[in-house]
């Protein structure tokens, strides 16, 4: 949701803080300040889901209910996605 309202201009962590979910606190953790750095070509958006299912795993030392809260998913959607990518 974020992404798509971005109209084009460069994201910042603080278009993530004003999304519902984040800035609910919903995560529990503070998010990282700065803009975010993408290198070129852009990553896919599911090479960024990749990215970021597997960082909120490595944070949680793979408790995957603690990686679902930190990235604001259902324990249901991280696991689809660990059997869809075979880790």
């Amino acid at each position: 949701d974020v992404v798509s309202r971005g109209g084009g201009e460069p994201i910042s962590t603080d278009d993530f803080r004003q999304h519902p979910l984040l800035a609910s606190g919903a995560s529990g953790d503070v998010a990282p300040t700065g803009p975010l750095a993408w290198s070129a070509p852009l990553p896919t958006l599911a090479q960024v889901e990749d990215s970021l299912f597997a960082e909120a795993l490595e944070q949680s030392n793979g408790n995957q209910s603690a990686a679902a809260r930190l990235i604001g998913v259902s324990q249901s959607t991280l696991s689809r996605w660990i059997a869809r990518s075979g880790r």
